[in-house]
């Protein structure tokens, strides 16, 4: 995932983005809590991890966007598959009821990163898949226009992958969203990772634009890449 301090980026084809000055103390401290969260959840591992990621490195970040006005919802959901809508509690359920480890971070963004809106997939009765929104705490520094929401922190587990879960629990969302007078739904995807690439385009993103993101001592500087710009 990808928290960004207000602090810029240069280089030879990347423009400085600009944030507002009320962004970088909350952003600041919502890292540290991050921080402190993972290593309750994970323990001297899942802090060493933490520093390790923050301490230098740089991520290339696909932004993607859909506009629900013209959107057009899939069809012929699988008969196996039932969603869960502000599923919360049901997940909270499912953790407790957990045997077999530590389930992916995604299954704790509420503890992690302070999410609460999240959209359950279960494929015969069993939690398969987790998306989560939110219009507050975006995955970038960059500050959510009104009206528009963030898809974030999805995974499928992966006994469950090769199904289509995932298209299907984010055609339901943006659905859900639509109903509520959202117009525009924006999500931000690695650049390495096709098949995430590949199932928000299935839906109906379309990307925008890539973000480079430099991490160094704890700080993140984003820049957005003007040489590859998707109109």
């Amino acid at each position: 995932m990808f928290a960004c301090a207000d602090h810029k980026y240069w280089g030879p084809e990347l423009t400085d983005i600009k944030q507002p000055s009320n962004l970088p103390n909350g952003q600041s401290l919502r890292r540290i809590g991050t921080l402190f969260a993972r290593c309750r959840l994970r323990g001297f591992s899942g802090l060493y991890h933490s520093l390790k990621y923050n301490l230098y490195g740089q991520d290339r970040i696909i932004r993607f966007r859909v506009d629900l006005d013209n959107w057009q919802a899939l069809s012929n959901t699988p008969a196996s598959l039932q969603i869960q809508r502000e599923a919360l509690a049901e997940l909270i359920r499912f953790r407790e009821q957990w045997t077999e480890g530590l389930l992916p971070e995604d299954f704790y963004a509420d503890r992690v990163f302070g999410l609460g809106r999240v959209w359950l997939g279960l494929w015969q009765s069993k939690i398969a898949h987790i998306n989560w929104i939110t219009s507050e705490i975006p995955t970038v520094n960059i500050p959510l226009e009104p009206g528009t929401v963030e898809l974030r922190n999805g995974h499928t587990l992966e006994d469950y992958r090769g199904r289509r879960i995932g298209p299907y629990v984010i055609s339901a969302i943006l659905d859900d969203l639509r109903r509520e007078g959202v117009s525009t739904v924006v999500t931000y995807v690695r650049e390495d990772n096709t098949s995430s690439r590949k199932m928000v385009a299935r839906v109906g993103f379309h990307a925008v634009e890539t973000l480079t993101s430099n991490r160094l001592c704890g700080f993140v500087r984003l820049g957005r890449d003007s040489s590859v710009i998707f109109k």
